[in-house]
């Protein structure tokens, strides 16, 4: 990400920011994608892995179910699953892949 000042980085004053909402990069791509699908097609592109990991689990598990994943699971993921998705009441074990 290339901010047209220092100041402007630290204060959060540029149009994108990597993780919150998208690049350029994504932005454009998801266009190109919605162009070739349709003219109404909708997409969406994850700015980020975690956006990615996190919005496809709150897509497809509900309170009562149990989610496997492997123990070197990124960081981040692992913080996601044991909080917020148990609090939603989903339990998570961890593997050895």
């Amino acid at each position: 990400m290339l901010y047209p000042t220092a100041e402007d980085l630290h204060a959060h004053r540029w149009r994108d920011q990597y993780g919150r909402r998208g690049t350029p990069t994504t932005k454009a791509l998801q266009e190109a994608l919605m162009a070739l699908e349709a003219r109404n097609a909708r997409g969406w592109i994850a700015p980020s892995g975690l956006s990615a990991i996190t919005t496809t689990l709150l897509a497809v598990l509900k309170a009562g179910d149990h989610l496997l994943v492997c123990d070197n699971a990124y960081r981040p993921t692992r913080n996601f699953c044991d909080g917020l998705l148990a609090g939603y009441g989903v339990e998570t074990t961890y593997f050895d892949p």
